[in-house]
């Protein structure tokens, strides 16, 4: 069993189904958040649909564990409808951008939190 600290973001796959402590369904990963200094995962934002009716940031702290067959936290469905909203403009899309802008400077967005997942969907 992996330990929420030790998630490797590998183990992490855009689209994978999320259950509570429970075992019921609540949802899809639809972004991991990552602390931009260390590169380790801070948040998951769970996908709306299922029984959320918005986007929902899950702090690593509540995941017990990943398998193949989906993320499985350790709170139940009352407490992840509780879960703070994913604003995402409060964000930067981060992973596998390539492309132009100038070179050296320093960087605006230095410091702030960065998701990843690309922004699509799997249906």
């Amino acid at each position: 069993m992996t330990t929420n600290t030790e998630i490797p973001t590998h183990s992490l796959h855009v689209g994978a189904a999320v259950y509570t402590a429970n075992g019921e369904k609540v949802g899809k990963l639809r972004f991991v958040v990552v602390e931009p200094e260390t590169e380790n995962v801070s948040h998951l934002v769970l996908e709306r649909g299922m029984m959320l009716s918005r986007d929902v940031l899950a702090p690593i702290g509540v995941v017990g564990r990943v398998m193949h067959r989906g993320i499985f936290l350790t709170i139940s469905a009352d407490e992840v409808q509780e879960l703070a909203d994913f604003a995402e403009g409060r964000y930067l899309a981060g992973g596998h951008h390539h492309g132009g802008g100038g070179g050296g400077g320093e960087r605006k967005d230095r410091g702030r939190k960065r998701y990843r997942g690309g922004g699509y969907r799997h249906g």
